[in-house]
C-alpha cells in the first residue's frame, strides 16, 4: 500500500491577500501555506503527513491519500508554524509542544470546535524540542508506532469526531458553521476567484483534510482568525499568577473573573482563553 507520506507536495502555496484579514503573497515553489494570523505570517510546511484509516478488525493503519473515509492525519510542524481550520476534531500531540486557543495540548485528546460564526481555531507548533508526555490511551500509543522513524519536529494528530454538532446544517443552512464552503463561492462576492486560488485551498484539504477538519488557505470576508492582542495575553498571563485567596478557616477560595465589555468587542473569545488558561 503507498503510504502517504512519501507523496511529497512539489508545489507550496502561500496565501494571498483578499481581504485586509488576510496575510499577503503570492504562489511560489516549495511552501504550502495554511491562512495563519497575519502578524505572524506563519505557514505549514506540507512535507510529512500520514493519512490513517481502520482496517476490518478496527485496528490503526497507515493509508493512501486519497482513500475515503480517513479516520485521522498525522502531520509534523516546524516551531512557529500554524495551521488555521474550520471543523470539530479530536486534537492530541505526540511529539513537541503545540497550543490550540492559547492552551497548550499534550499527549491526550483535546476536543476542539472551530466554527465560521467564530474566530477560526488554530493549531500552532511551539516547541520541537521536549517529548509531548506519555499518552493517555492505546490509541495514541498506536499512532505514535504508526508515525515511528519519521521526521521530526513538532507531530500533531488530529482525528475526526461524530458528536452531532456537526449534523447542524441539515436543521438549517444557516447553522452549518462546521463546513467550509468551497473557496470559489467565499471570493464570488469578492470579485471572483482565480483558477490558482482555487485549485490550491483543494490540494491543502486532499493532503490534509478529512471530514470535520478543513485546513484554511484564504481568509475571506465571511472568516476571521483568532488573534490575541498584547494586552489581552498581558491579562492572561496575570490571570495565571493571581495570589491565593483564603476565607475565614483558611481554605483556598476559588477566584472569580469578571470579563466585561461593549457588544462585539471579544468578550467570549477572551472568557474562552480566559478558561484554557485556567484549566
Amino acid at each position: 500500500m503507498e503510504a502517504l507520506a512519501s507523496r511529497r507536495s512539489t508545489r507550496v502555496y502561500t496565501p494571498r491577500s483578499r481581504t485586509p484579514r488576510s496575510p499577503t503573497g503570492s504562489p511560489t515553489p516549495a511552501r504550502m501555506a495554511s491562512s495563519s494570523p497575519p502578524v505572524s505570517g506563519t505557514s505549514w510546511t506540507a512535507e510529512h503527513v500520514m493519512a490513517v484509516g481502520r482496517d476490518s478488525t478496527d485496528r490503526l493503519v497507515e493509508q493512501p491519500a486519497d482513500t475515503p473515509g480517513r479516520y485521522a492525519t498525522v502531520f509534523s510542524m516546524r516551531a512557529g508554524e500554524a495551521i488555521a481550520f474550520v471543523g470539530i476534531v479530536d486534537v492530541c500531540v505526540l511529539q513537541g509542544t503545540a497550543t490550540v486557543y492559547e492552551q497548550c495540548v499534550g499527549a491526550r485528546w483535546q476536543r476542539v470546535y472551530s466554527p465560521t460564526s467564530h474566530p477560526l481555531a488554530s493549531i500552532r507548533a511551539v516547541s520541537d524540542d521536549e517529548e509531548s508526555g506519555e499518552a493517555d490511551d492505546g490509541e495514541i500509543d498506536a499512532f505514535r508506532a504508526l508515525w515511528a522513524q519519521r521526521a521530526g519536529g513538532v507531530v500533531v494528530v488530529v482525528r475526526t469526531v461524530q458528536c452531532g454538532l456537526e449534523s447542524l446544517g441539515r436543521v438549517s443552512p444557516h447553522a452549518d458553521v462546521f463546513k467550509l464552503r468551497p473557496l470559489a463561492q467565499r471570493l464570488r462576492a469578492q470579485g471572483g476567484a482565480e483558477d490558482s486560488d482555487v485549485e490550491a485551498e483543494v490540494r491543502l484539504n486532499a493532503v490534509l483534510g478529512m471530514p470535520g477538519f478543513a485546513p484554511v488557505l484564504y481568509v475571506t470576508a465571511d472568516l476571521q482568525l483568532l488573534r490575541v492582542p498584547t494586552d489581552w495575553a498581558q491579562a492572561l498571563e496575570r490571570s495565571a499568577q493571581a495570589p491565593v485567596q483564603l476565607n475565614a478557616a483558611f481554605a483556598q477560595v476559588p477566584p472569580v473573573y469578571v470579563v466585561a465589555g461593549a457588544q462585539g468587542l471579544g468578550k467570549s473569545t477572551f472568557a474562552r482563553l480566559l478558561t484554557n488558561q485556567l484549566v
